[in-house]
C-alpha cells in the first residue's frame, strides 16, 4: 500500500470531523445584530423540563409549522428562536410570520385563503375569519372520533397549533398599566383576566425561583404578582426589558 493510501482515510475522517463540528457549534451573532441566539440559551421549564429558548422555539415551530425554520417575506431562512422571540414580545411582525401549515382545501376556504405553495399563512391573513372557524370547532370536538371526517380532524390540528401560539404569546405578555389611578386598577383586572385563560393551558415557565421553596413561574404570572405585590423581581424586569427592546426593534437595549 503506497502513502498515498495509507493517508486518504485520515484525510476523509479529518475533513468530516471538521465539517461536523462546524454543524454542531450553536449559531452566533453577528457583533451589530440584536442577540437572539443568546437568548436562546436561556433557560425556559416547559411541560415538566428545563430546556432552553431555542428548544422550546424549535419544538413549537415544528407543531406549527413542520419545521423548524421559516421564510420571512425576502424569501430568506430564519431560526425558530427568531420567530419566537416576535411571538413572546409582542412585535407587531409576530402575526406577520408565514408559519401556519394548512394544507386542507376545506379549511383554507373556511379561513378565506387562497391556496399557495408550501402552505403557510401568517395569523393576519386569516384573523378575521377565526370567530366562525371556532364555531365549527366546537362542533367538531363535541364530535365521536368515529363521525368526524377530513375536515373535522383538520380543524382540530389546527386549532391546536393556535392554541400554542396563544399561548405562547399570552404567557409572556409585558402588564401595560396606565399609573395614573382611574386606570391602574381597570387595567390590572384586565391583564389578570386575560392571563387567567392562558394559565389554564400549561404555558412555559421562564421566572426561576428567587429563593427556596419558590417555583419556576411563567413571565406573565410573575409580573403581576410582583405589581401586586410591590415586589420587584430581576429576572422579570430582565426579560421585560428584553421584550420591549425586541419589540421597538432596539438592538443595544436587548
Amino acid at each position: 500500500m503506497n502513502r498515498f493510501a495509507r493517508i486518504l482515510p485520515i484525510a476523509v475522517v479529518a475533513i468530516c470531523g471538521s465539517w461536523l463540528g462546524r454543524k454542531a457549534m450553536p449559531p452566533r451573532d453577528a457583533a451589530a445584530d440584536m442577540k437572539i441566539h443568546e437568548f436562546g440559551r436561556l433557560p425556559v421549564v416547559y411541560q415538566g423540563r428545563v430546556k432552553p429558548f431555542d428548544t422550546l422555539a424549535r419544538n413549537a415551530l415544528t407543531i406549527i409549522s413542520e419545521k423548524q425554520t421559516f421564510v420571512d417575506d425576502a424569501g430568506v431562512k430564519r431560526p425558530a428562536i427568531e420567530w419566537l422571540l416576535d411571538v413572546i414580545s409582542g412585535s407587531h411582525e409576530a402575526d406577520h410570520h408565514k408559519v401556519f401549515r394548512i394544507a386542507n382545501l376545506q379549511l383554507q376556504s373556511a379561513l378565506g385563503l387562497s391556496r399557495r405553495s408550501r402552505y403557510r399563512y401568517a395569523l393576519h391573513e386569516f384573523q378575521n375569519k377565526l370567530a366562525d372557524v371556532e364555531r365549527q370547532y366546537m362542533r367538531a370536538v363535541r364530535l365521536d372520533r368515529s363521525q368526524r371526517d377530513v375536515y373535522d380532524t383538520q380543524l382540530i390540528e389546527f386549532m391546536g397549533k393556535l392554541t400554542l401560539y396563544q399561548v405562547l404569546k399570552g404567557s409572556h405578555e409585558v402588564p401595560r398599566l396606565r399609573p395614573d389611578a382611574e386606570h391602574f386598577d381597570s387595567d390590572l383586572r384586565n391583564a389578570i383576566s386575560r392571563y387567567q385563560s392562558v394559565e389554564q393551558k400549561q404555558p412555559p415557565h421562564a421566572i426561576p425561583p428567587q429563593h427556596d421553596g419558590q417555583q419556576w413561574r411563567p413571565f406573565t404570572r410573575a409580573a403581576l404578582e410582583s405589581i401586586v405585590l410591590a415586589k420587584p423581581d430581576p429576572a422579570v424586569d430582565a426579560l421585560a426589558g428584553m421584550f420591549t427592546a425586541r419589540a421597538a426593534g432596539d438592538v443595544a437595549a436587548f
